[in-house]
C-alpha cells in the first residue's frame, strides 16, 4: 500500500531509480520465502500500472545495481513498471544458508503476491535466469512471458569451473585492514582476474567488497559460503525440475556469440520444458546489456511487442 501511494499520489511526478529496501532478518529461516530488496523504475507513473510489469533478477555475485541503466531505459521505452531485485544472499536482500533456483522461485512468487502484481514479464540473467526458469515452471499463472539472458538450463563445464575458482579465491583472500576500500578492491580485482582470465565480470564482483568503518576490516556483501555450498544445484537446474508440466507461454533466450554460457545444442532439452522458446543471438559476451545495450534493448522490445 505504501508503494501504491507513492506512485499514484504523485501522478505528474516522474519516478526515477527510486530504491525500496524491504526489512527482513539478515539470517532468515530456511523454510520460508525471503523478502527481497528491490528498486522500482517508473518513467510513466500515470499509465504504467496498466501494463504488465517487468521483473529483473541479476546474475551470481551481482545485484540490482547492475541493471540500473537498462531497467530505466526499459521503463521509458515500454511504458511499464520495471522492478530490479536483489536475489537472496546478494545485495541488500537477506542472507540464508540455503540457495537454489527453487528457493529463488519461491522468493519471486512472494514478491509478486506482496505487491499485487498478478502477472509479470520475468527476466533473469545468468543465475537469475535459472531462478526465473523455476519461477515460470512452478508459478506459470504469474508469468505472462519470460526472457532468459545468456544462460541455459545446462551448465557448461568450463564456466562452472571458473565460478568455483572465483569462490575459492574469495574464500582465501586476505586484504590488509590498513588499505583503503579503493586499494582493497584493486588488490581483489588483481586476484580475480588471474582465475577469470578472459571471462568478464571481475569489476562487478569487487563491488561486493566493503570496509567496516569501525574496525577497518574488509567484508563481502554476498553470502559466499551459501553460494559455494549450493553451487551444484544452481549449476544444473535441469536435474532438479519437479514441475508437473512445461511452461506454455512465450519465452526468449538471448545468447551472446562471444559467451560460453549458452550452446545451440541445448535447445532440444530446453524445449521439453519451454516448448515456445526461441533464441536470439547478440554479438556480445556474457554482460551483453552493458556491452551492446542498444542491440539488447531492441531484442527485448521486439519480444515484448509480439502478439500486440
Amino acid at each position: 500500500m505504501l508503494l501504491a501511494s507513492k506512485v499514484f499520489c504523485r501522478l505528474c511526478q516522474k519516478i526515477e531509480h527510486r530504491r525500496y529496501t524491504l526489512e527482513a532478518p539478515k539470517d532468515a529461516p530456511n523454510s520460508r520465502p525471503l523478502t527481497l530488496a528491490f528498486r522500482l523504475h517508473s518513467e510513466n507513473p500515470q499509465t504504467d500500472h496498466l501494463s504488465t510489469p517487468i521483473l529483473i533478477l541479476h546474475g551470481v555475485l551481482g545485484s540490482k545495481d547492475n541493471w540500473r541503466s537498462m531497467a530505466n531505459r526499459m521503463s521509458a521505452e515500454t511504458g511499464r513498471r520495471v522492478y530490479s531485485l536483489d536475489a537472496r544472499n546478494h545485495g541488500e536482500s537477506p542472507h540464508c544458508s540455503e540457495h537454489s533456483p527453487r528457493l529463488m522461485a519461491a522468493d519471486l512468487a512472494e514478491f509478486v503476491s506482496q505487491h499485487g502484481l498478478k502477472r509479470v514479464c520475468a527476466m533473469g540473467h545468468c543465475m537469475g535466469g535459472k531462478g526465473m526458469m523455476k519461477f515460470s515452471l512452478h508459478y506459470p499463472q504469474m508469468v505472462e512471458r519470460a526472457i532468459f539472458v545468456d544462460i541455459s538450463m545446462v551448465e557448461e563445464p568450463t564456466m562452472a569451473k571458473v565460478v568455483e575458482e572465483i569462490f575459492d579465491v574469495i574464500s582465501t583472500m586476505q586484504l590488509p585492514p590498513n588499505k583503503s576500500l579503493r586499494e582493497g578492491r584493486t588488490l581483489a580485482l588483481r586476484e580475480l582476474k588471474l582465475v577469470m582470465r578472459n571471462t568478464p565480470g571481475a569489476d562487478m564482483i569487487v563491488k561486493n567488497l566493503r570496509k567496516d568503518s569501525n574496525t577497518g576490516e574488509f567484508y563481502w556483501v554476498c553470502n559466499f559460503p551459501a553460494l559455494r555450498r549450493n553451487w551444484a544445484e544452481l549449476a544444473n537446474v535441469h536435474k532438479t525440475i519437479t514441475a508437473k508440466s512445461p511452461y506454455q507461454g512465450p519465452v526468449l533466450f538471448i545468447a551472446g556469440t562471444h559467451s560460453k554460457f549458452f550452446q545451440t545444442s541445448h535447445m532440444a532439452g530446453i524445449r521439453q520444458w519451454f516448448p515456445q522458446a526461441k533464441v536470439q543471438w547478440l554479438k556480445a559476451g556474457h554482460l551483453m546489456h552493458h556491452e551492446d545495450p542498444e542491440g539488447f534493448l531492441k531484442l527485448v522490445l521486439d519480444f515484448l511487442n509480439e502478439d500486440k
